[in-house]
């Protein structure tokens, strides 16, 4: 049952010209102000309740300075939010294995364009998992996590599908102890550099994943061209980012 705020009925006495106060509106006939908001759910964000609430406020007031009789239930009931997650995006395959290119500026010299580096497992179509590590000085981090709203970021490059292993099997395999994109991903610690890099980096540790994974690192030249020919529409913001097949990648 939906709460609704009480009212005395009905105002004998008009209010006072000018900006109203909350005293006047106590004494004409609202039992408490501000008014009692009714009980949202927390999912609610703050433009939603705006929303919801702001032309409920409006009325209220206007009925206040003019003297009428307000209703009795003022707020109307509380919209029902959808318990229907919408898909990511309906382009990503369920299962499909991604690597996953974020634009991150040079502020000291914008002619150097670098990328960050990530995968991603697409587990529904509503969810995934996002295997990145980002820098903490000293060292780096693991940063790995459920993801479902990276396709609105503003400065995501797009994804390239280089991979696929079914959810549904996942289970199965690990308690078989075979070797999954998460296992591969826990076994390689983030204190040593990959074999035949320099450095460890967010670019290194995603492809020396990628070689544990399908021992193809073939695919590397294709995606920084790819990602370079995206990065003026990355920088401008251009919807929808795309996702697209590895042509050097045998894809199921």
């Amino acid at each position: 049952m939906h709460r609704t705020l009480a009212l005395e009925s009905p105002c004998s006495r008009r209010l006072p010209t000018g900006p109203l106060q909350a005293a006047d509106v106590v004494a004409h006939g609202m039992h408490s102000w501000p008014p009692r908001r009714p009980s949202y759910p927390a999912s609610y964000s703050p433009d939603v309740l705006a929303a919801h609430e702001l032309p409920c406020i409006q009325s209220m007031l206007s009925c206040a300075r003019s003297g009428s009789t307000p209703s009795t239930s003022l707020l109307p009931p509380v919209p029902t939010m959808s318990t229907t997650r919408s898909p990511i995006d309906t382009r990503l395959i369920v299962g499909g294995i991604y690597l996953i290119l974020f634009l991150r500026p040079n502020v000291e010299d914008e002619s150097i364009r670098d990328f960050h580096w990530g995968l991603y497992h697409h587990l529904s179509p509503v969810q995934g998992k996002k295997y990145h590590i980002r820098s903490a000085d000293p060292g780096w981090i693991a940063d790995h996590g459920l993801a479902s709203g990276f396709m609105k970021s503003f400065l995501l490059i797009g994804l390239v599908r280089i991979g696929h292993s079914d959810p549904a099997e996942m289970e199965e395999r690990e308690k078989a102890q075979k070797t999954t994109l998460a296992s591969i991903v826990e076994s390689f610690p983030l204190d040593q550099v990959p074999p035949g890099y320099s450095t460890l980096t967010c670019r290194t540790w995603t492809l020396h994943i990628v070689k544990l994974l399908n021992d193809d690192p073939t695919h590397y030249k294709e995606v920084v061209e790819w990602g370079l020919m995206q990065w003026d529409a990355t920088s401008d913001n251009r919807q929808p980012r795309p996702i697209i097949d590895s042509n050097v990648c045998t894809l199921p």
